[in-house]
């Protein structure tokens, strides 16, 4: 059987190599996301004689949103060129144009060995998941965010679900990376975002009240994102300080300079800003010097060390405490028993969530019976 390939030529002329047993269809810009949407390619390159990267991201943004697969940019790309941008929003791998043919040829085999047998399969999933988000399936659970000392909300989270035809949740596990990799999370955060916001309107009244939504680079990266949320908030009603997005530790964000613009630009707006499962990847707290944020979220794995002994402990008390000095609130996350809300109350003023102070349910059947006391 034949690989096909889409070749898409942005500008300029091409050297584009053959290979052996694939197919190769040429295809305008203007026409290639409905092309690959009925085509479904296994493999689809994208090559400018000029190094327009704001142009080739939006064209690959765009593309993701229809495609599961791999995809190559080409492009003649100088050392001061920030080629980050495009693999930020979706491409496989960025190749020089000038390389030599063995160069293409070697990599584009990678890429369909890769994903050849991935790719329809994924692409199920991911049109599968555009009618559920299309159908009115996906659905918001509350989670708590607790003040340990007054036991009472200080904001609930709000948690993607999706319910599949038989009525049953599906487990986030199962379409969250489905959603990131063709670029779904954009349209499903959207949603998201708006039924959490009709959540929040029976919280009103409770103005110091807060409702967090997950955010990831792929829709910081999105054209469309800030308009959307702007828009979105206005209507509701709701005053932008008590929404707060959190961004996981694990992504460089502070080098990629469109995602700290887009950071700032909420906060301008007067949204706050968390930083999620902190402590797990890509940086320690020298990372809350490069971007601000309103939040940290200890990562569930720091309160699992408490057994450990004082030495952990302290540890713990000291990250908390430099988080404080420095105007941030802390969360700690994993919270599973009365110990671990015993040891946070003498560690300052520390807000809580886990399983142990309330679980995630319906939004729409979301009320205090599903709050643990806690005092």
């Amino acid at each position: 059987m034949h690989s096909m390939i889409v070749h898409c030529l942005v500008d300029g002329t091409t050297d584009f190599p053959t290979m052996p047993q694939s197919r190769v269809v040429r295809c305008d810009p203007d026409q290639l996301v409905a092309y690959v949407y009925k085509k479904q390619p296994d493999l689809v390159v994208i090559e400018s004689e000029v190094s327009d990267v704001p142009r080739l991201t939006e064209i690959v943004r765009e593309l993701r949103h229809t495609y599961g697969g791999s995809i190559l940019v080409v492009g003649e790309w100088t050392d001061e060129v920030d080629l980050e941008p495009l693999l930020l929003c979706g491409a496989q791998d960025v190749l020089q144009r000038s390389a030599c043919r063995a160069v293409w040829q070697t990599r584009m085999i990678n890429l369909l060995r890769l994903d050849s047998r991935e790719t329809r399969g994924h692409f199920r999933r991911a049109e599968s998941l555009r009618k559920a988000i299309d159908n009115g399936k996906v659905v918001v659970h509350l989670q708590p965010i607790m003040d340990l000392v007054k036991a009472k909300p200080k904001a609930f989270e709000c948690l993607a679900r999706l319910k599949d035809d038989a009525g049953n949740l599906v487990p986030p596990a199962q379409f969250i990376p489905v959603a990131e990799k063709s670029g779904l999370i954009v349209p499903l955060g959207r949603e998201i975002f708006r039924l959490g916001l009709e959540a929040a309107q029976a919280w009103r009244h409770e103005t110091d009240v807060s409702f967090t939504f997950n955010l990831s680079t792929v829709q910081l990266t999105d054209s469309t994102f800030f308009e959307d949320i702007v828009e979105l908030t206005e209507n509701s009603g709701i005053s932008p300080d008590r929404i707060v997005f959190e961004i996981t530790e694990s992504e460089p964000l502070a080098e990629d300079s469109s995602i700290g613009d887009t950071l700032e630009d909420l906060r301008a707006k007067g949204f706050r800003l968390a930083i999620d499962d902190f402590g797990t990847g890509y940086s320690a707290l020298e990372y809350l010097t490069r971007i601000r944020f309103d939040i940290l979220k200890l990562d569930r794995k720091f309160l699992n060390r408490i057994e450990r002994g004082d030495l952990a402990c302290d540890w713990i008390r000291s990250v908390i405490m430099t988080a404080l000095r420095m105007g941030i609130d802390v969360v700690a996350e994993g919270i599973e028993s009365r110990e671990h809300v015993d040891f946070l109350k003498t560690c300052g003023k520390v807000y809580g969530q886990g399983f142990y102070l309330g679980r995630p349910a319906p939004a729409q059947s979301f009320s205090r019976n599903h709050l643990r006391v806690v005092a």
